[in-house]
């Protein structure tokens, strides 16, 4: 009951992965607890499951993913803006979503995206960086 989304964000999100690269996840608990760290651990275990299996290699036999990487905030702290928020608004998949707690920050973020008139643009195709229309003598908040 403690676990309240899971989010699948990065370049596995976009369809854009490569064999360096990891999975992304953001986790909204409830709470601090050690449910946080059980959680890690399976979803390392499945993960591990599935590299093992050919769908995740590459034509070379190399394992696509080399780990996971997460972002583990209680719901409290979702009321301290972070910038990597805009990331996971962008490329959020979600996975797990209790009382659509997922849903509703991903839309509070894309609406801040909009109201900013923030842009992500793309270098290559996992290098990008935000870029926002700025008026001279503008207050600039990200």
């Amino acid at each position: 009951e403690d676990l309240l989304s899971i989010i699948l964000f990065g370049s596995v999100a976009r369809g854009k992965w490569n064999n360096e690269s990891d999975i992304d996840l953001f986790i909204i608990f409830t709470n601090k607890s050690s449910l946080r760290t059980t959680i890690n651990n399976r979803l390392t275990k499945i993960i591990s499951g599935y590299e093992r299996k050919s769908k995740l290699r590459n034509s070379k036999g190399d394992r696509l993913f080399s780990t996971i990487q997460d972002i583990s905030l209680v719901l409290e702290d979702l009321h301290t803006f972070r910038t990597v928020f805009y990331d996971i608004a962008m490329d959020g998949i979600i996975l797990f979503d209790r009382n659509q707690t997922g849903f509703h920050f991903l839309k509070k973020i894309k609406k801040r995206i909009e109201e900013k008139g923030l842009r992500r643009i793309f270098i290559k195709e996992n290098d990008y960086y935000w870029k926002r229309n700025v008026k001279f003598g503008e207050i600039i908040e990200l």
